[in-house]
C-alpha cells in the first residue's frame, strides 16, 4: 500500500512580496494569498482527502482551512510543519540581511547562527512527522500545507539532492505530489505546481 501527499506552500504575504524572512512569525495571508489559497481549493475539490494536516502558523493554517472547508474536515495543525526558526533575522528584508551580515550567504543555508534554527533540525522534525502520517494513512491521500524552506530541505533529503538543490524556489500555493511506499521509499509525482494560477 501507498499513501498520496499533497504538500502544498502557503499563499502569499505581504512579507513574500517584500521579500521579508518570516519565520515563526504569524503573518497573515494577503489579499492575493487567499484569491491563490481558493483557486487552489477549487482545483483540488474533487481529490479525496482522509485528512489535511498544517503548520501553525497563520499563513498556513489560513490556507489549509480555504481548502479543507471545500472537503468539510478540521485542520489539524502541528508544529513539527512550521517554517525554519530565522532568530534575530526575522521581520529583515533579504537586501538588509545581505547588507548587515557579510556571512549571510554562508549561514543561509545552514543556519545555526544568530539564533536560526540548524537546517539539519528543521529537515529532521519534518522528515519524522511526514513519515509517521504517511504510515499511519497508508493507503489514502492526505494534504499538508507548510512553508517553502522546510519543504525544500525535506525534498532534499528525501530525493539525496535531485529536489530543491538547485536554487529553484517553491512558488506560493504550490503542490507537490508525493507518493510513499510501505517500504519507506517516496516518489515524486508532481513538483511545484501552480496549474490553478493560470
Amino acid at each position: 500500500m501507498n499513501t498520496r501527499i499533497f504538500l502544498i506552500r502557503h499563499g502569499e504575504t505581504e512579507w513574500n512580496k517584500e521579500r521579508r524572512y518570516q519565520g515563526h512569525q504569524n503573518v497573515p495571508l494577503s489579499e492575493l494569498g487567499r484569491k491563490q489559497a481558493g483557486q487552489l481549493a477549487v482545483q483540488m475539490q474533487t481529490v479525496k482527502f482522509d485528512a489535511i494536516y498544517a503548520s501553525d502558523l497563520w499563513r498556513a493554517r489560513e490556507t489549509a482551512r480555504i481548502i479543507a472547508d471545500k472537503h468539510q474536515l478540521p485542520v489539524n495543525c502541528s508544529v513539527d510543519f512550521r517554517e525554519r526558526y530565522c532568530g534575530e533575522w526575522e521581520g529583515q528584508t533579504h537586501e538588509e540581511l545581505v547588507r548587515k551580515y557579510p556571512d549571510w550567504a554562508i549561514v543561509n543555508p545552514v543556519g545555526g547562527k544568530y539564533g536560526i534554527e540548524p537546517t539539519g533540525q528543521v529537515q529532521k522534525r519534518f522528515l519524522r512527522k511526514c513519515e509517521a502520517l504517511a504510515r499511519q494513512h497508508l493507503g489514502g491521500q492526505i494534504a499538508i500545507v507548510a512553508h517553502g524552506f522546510c519543504i525544500t530541505v525535506f525534498l532534499q533529503a528525501i530525493t539525496m539532492g535531485e529536489y530543491g538543490t538547485k536554487g529553484e524556489q517553491l512558488l506560493n500555493t504550490s503542490c507537490t505530489c508525493l507518493i510513499y511506499h510501505e517500504d519507506g521509499k517516496w516518489q515524486i509525482e508532481k513538483y511545484n505546481d501552480v496549474s490553478h494560477l493560470k
